[in-house]
């Protein structure tokens, strides 16, 4: 496995895009995308090793973040990436991770 990305939740994602990209100099990714209920940008910081921020921004003010196993929230989270899923997914789910 190889991480992915990182995501966390931002209030306002133009002010947080800004900060990231204007003054700590990551990169954007992907051009911003609106879906149902959030916003989300990824953005990327070239120092070495490419490190993948993902900004979401909900857009139901009254959105539970309560954390329930069968509703997990989405942020914060950290993304891993793998060829092999299906054999990752068997190692974890025997060492008792929960998988969301």
């Amino acid at each position: 496995m190889k991480l992915h990305h990182f995501g966390i939740e931002v209030k306002d994602i133009d002010k947080s895009m800004e900060f990231y990209v204007q003054k700590l100099g990551f990169e954007i990714d992907t051009p911003k995308t609106q879906e149902k209920s959030m916003r989300v940008l990824y953005t990327n910081l070239k120092c070495g090793n490419d490190v993948t921020l993902e900004l979401v921004q909900y857009m139901d003010k009254n959105f539970d973040r309560n954390i329930d196993i069968s509703n997990p929230p989405i942020c914060p989270h950290i993304a891993m990436e793998t060829d092999d899923f299906d054999s990752v997914l068997k190692q974890l789910q025997e060492k008792g991770v929960k998988i969301f």
